[in-house]
């Protein structure tokens, strides 16, 4: 297999886990709302699936952080894909958070939540305002002029109909933010150790 092969390979992957994400991320929204107005009864199945993803939280966000890290450096350092101004704003948002995750994973403290959802939040806005960009084919920001970047609505792919870089990013950030959502509202007492299973 050749770089093109292997890149059309990861590019598929990818957009496959974006699509999954995508799906996991409006029906857990759905029953958050739904556990939201029934905090009475915690013993239902949707209370379940939110203690669940709660106590898993960190795992899942340390395993969603490292996979979009990972994609980004692959297509910039291996598929050529020249970063742009926003494509590099939502790096500083999304790279921390490996190392967050994997040092709250090793200590086993629940202490991060609160700075994980500012950095998702920060990122979700601009990997939101980057695939408006794409779709829309405007350029409110011209990441072109500052001469090292491409220009912020060009695509490199477009999968499903819908999915580009930005949106991967942008299901990445709303998956977190959900698990981290999911995290405060378990009971933190009943919360296994995050790396038991």
């Amino acid at each position: 297999m050749n770089i093109t092969q292997i890149t059309a390979v990861v590019m598929q992957t990818l957009s496959i886990l974006t699509l999954l994400g995508g799906v996991w991320s409006v029906i857990t929204l759905l029953l958050l709302i739904i556990h939201s107005f029934r905090r009475k009864n915690p013993v239902g199945l949707i209370e379940r699936y939110v203690k669940f993803f709660g106590s898993k939280a960190y795992i899942g966000g340390f395993i969603v952080a490292l996979t979009a890290m990972s994609g980004s450096l692959y297509f910039s350092n291996v598929a050529m894909y020249t970063p742009c101004v926003l494509c590099w704003y939502q790096r500083i948002a999304m790279y921390p958070l490996v190392a967050l995750f994997l040092i709250s994973l090793i200590k086993r403290a629940r202490h991060i939540t609160d700075h994980v959802l500012v950095l998702t939040g920060i990122g979700a806005v601009i990997a939101s305002f980057h695939y408006y960009e794409q779709i829309t084919n405007t350029q409110i920001v011209t990441c072109g002029v500052v001469g090292f970047s491409q220009s912020c609505n060009e695509k490199f792919f477009l999968t499903f109909g819908y999915i580009t870089i930005p949106m991967m990013a942008l299901t990445a950030f709303v998956m977190i933010i959900l698990l981290m959502v999911m995290s405060k509202c378990g009971d933190k007492k009943a919360v296994k150790p995050l790396l038991i299973a």
